[in-house]
């Protein structure tokens, strides 16, 4: 008789064969939640910002939350900021997107209340820490800035203080920002702390740079203000209709 083969320890495996196993459990893990996700009601032939002010709203005061009778997703508006291209030779694309002069609004679709509750949270658990950051940084700002308005930066001096700011910098991990302004603000920072583009020591032109990135930095932070404002709002009224929602399924 052929001997059954025998099951192995998980102990005896192989370093290969036991990745090789937890690869293969990440990926049925990733399937079974796609499979059970509840797939969006295909709109066709309708732009969405259309489709989406045809759908009543979620609160009698709140415009900008709506949500569709059919399948009872949520629909967010927003107003996206285009991410920063670089292009040689050419100016930075601006920021912000607009449509016939005016900020673009973009509806966004989530599955339901709850993952719009999820994302609030989100949003609200990370603001504390996004607003140290950009302070920090302003503060800095500001200081390079009175530097250099009372000569305290000297030429030999630049690249003792460009490595201080860069690993400053890098340890608030705003090195591998992505958000359009904060981008350009850490750029802004980065470009006054070097020569200029002639190889001069230029304190006026780092001057101007920092406070540039100063404004850019002040926006980021007044923004940030009202989104915490609004998110903050909207997850106190979405809790409330969660809580009356489920009051009206026990009845």
């Amino acid at each position: 008789m052929v001997e059954k083969d025998k099951v192995r320890n998980p102990d005896q495996l192989t370093l290969g064969e036991d990745i090789a196993i937890q690869l293969l459990r990440t990926s049925e893990l990733r399937a079974t939640k796609k499979a059970s996700r509840k797939p969006f009601v295909e709109i066709e032939d309708v732009p969405l910002d259309t489709f989406a002010r045809l759908q009543p709203q979620v609160f009698s005061d709140e415009y900008t939350v709506r949500y569709v009778r059919f399948s009872g997703e949520i629909l967010l508006l927003s107003y996206p900021r285009k991410r920063v291209k670089e292009i040689p030779g050419q100016k930075r694309l601006s920021t912000r997107v607009k449509i016939e002069g005016r900020p673009h609004k973009n509806w966004v679709r989530h599955r339901d209340i709850e993952t719009v509750i999820r994302k609030a949270n989100h949003i609200l658990e990370k603001a504390p820490d996004t607003k140290i950051n950009i302070q920090n940084v302003l503060e800095l700002t500001r200081n390079l800035f009175f530097k250099f308005h009372q000569g305290e930066i000297t030429r030999e001096e630049l690249s003792i203080h460009f490595e201080e700011v860069y690993k400053l910098l890098k340890e608030a991990g705003l090195l591998r920002v992505r958000v359009p302004q904060k981008k350009l603000a850490v750029d802004q920072i980065l470009k006054a702390m070097n020569l200029d583009k002639i190889d001069r020591f230029n304190p006026q032109a780092s001057k101007l740079r920092l406070a540039s990135s100063s404004i850019k930095q002040t926006v980021e932070l007044i923004g940030l203000g009202k989104a915490t404002s609004k998110y903050d709002r909207l997850l106190l009224l979405l809790l409330l209709e969660r809580e009356y929602e489920r009051f009206c399924i026990n009845q």
